[in-house]
This record gives structure tokens, C-alpha cells and sequence, in this order.
């Protein structure tokens, strides 16, 4: 019986050649991944994931831009770190849906 990831789960580390499939591949696997194509929950929960960490990614940029403006640049590199975290999430939802589409 096949078993979905909990929210307490750690996300696995996305070897560099699957996070290079995954950065070139991520507008197809997001189009497949789509409500119109897809019915599939844990799919849907996956892409809501991807979306709002995209989401909140961009809010943390506008911070880092800001802080970087106004010469504080030890926020700026907090706010950097959280990026980093938030891409290696969205690439681990990223590398879930192209499990689950294949």
C-alpha cells in the first residue's frame, strides 16, 4: 500500500543532476500537474505547495532588496538563507510531482 509524505517529513536532498531535470523540466511538470489534468489529490497538494512557496520566496526578495537598500545587509543575507531553503523545498515538491506523473 503505497504511503503519502506527512508535513513533519524532511525533504530529501536533490542530487545537482536531478535538481538541473527539475529546474529545466519545471514548466512541464507544473502543466501536467494542473487541476484540468489531474483529479489525483496528493498531486493537487503537491502544486499548492510548489505555488505557495513561490509565493512566499518573492515576499522574502522584496525583503532582501530592501535591506540591501538600506545597508543593512546581515537581514538581507537572513532573508537570502530563506530563499535558498524555499527553492530546495519547491524542488523537492517539484521532484514528488514528477514521481507521481510518471
Amino acid at each position: 500500500m503505497p504511503t503519502t509524505a506527512t508535513a513533519t517529513a524532511t525533504p530529501r536532498i536533490v542530487s545537482t543532476s536531478r535538481e538541473q531535470y527539475l529546474r529545466q523540466n519545471e514548466a512541464r511538470i507544473r502543466s501536467l500537474a494542473l487541476p484540468q489534468n489531474t483529479t489525483d489529490p496528493v498531486i493537487a497538494l503537491h502544486l499548492d505547495a510548489v505555488l505557495w512557496l513561490e509565493d512566499v520566496a518573492d515576499i522574502h526578495e522584496i525583503a532582501e532588496t530592501k535591506f540591501r537598500r538600506n545597508n543593512t545587509p546581515h537581514l538581507a543575507e537572513t532573508h537570502r538563507g530563506f530563499i535558498a531553503k524555499l527553492t530546495q523545498l519547491k524542488l523537492h515538491h517539484l521532484d514528488q510531482l514528477a514521481h507521481l506523473l510518471v
